[in-house]
């Protein structure tokens, strides 16, 4: 290969873009941590619903909560699993920072709104077991 400029197929480029992307909401994350004391922030994103080949992704991101309300959504998942994500999403989801159809009470947006949901509360349940004794 001395000198040849390697052709990557069109996954091969479609990956590296991904990979990228996904790269690129890591650093973006990392720097809103730091704006927030060192809170733990996660992004996501979702293919959008209404479009999802050449839709806009739908981006957020989650900051871990303070204590006490990780201990409020802990005693809701001992009632409720899908109140306590839905709680645990209101309570972490970085409203300026995150695109609104996270949180859109619109049904093409349910799928999203679960899953971010469940990503908040297992952004809490992780927490809480970070520095469990082994």
């Amino acid at each position: 290969m001395d000198g040849e400029s390697v052709e990557l197929s069109e996954e091969q480029l479609k990956e590296q873009k991904r990979d990228e992307f996904e790269q690129a909401l890591k650093d973006r994350a990392a720097e809103l941590s730091s704006k927030n004391g060192g809170a733990k922030v996660i992004p996501l994103w979702y293919l959008d619903p209404v479009d999802p080949e050449n839709g806009k992704p739908v981006i957020g991101f989650l900051k871990e909560p303070n204590r006490a309300t990780k201990g409020g959504i802990m005693d809701t998942l001992l009632v409720s699993r899908s109140r306590a994500a839905r709680v645990a999403l209101e309570a972490s989801i970085m409203k300026e920072e995150s695109d609104p159809r996270i949180i859109d009470a619109s049904q093409i947006y349910d799928a999203i709104n679960t899953a971010a949901g469940l990503e908040a509360l297992d952004l809490i349940k992780i927490a809480n077991q970070q520095f469990k004794k082994k």
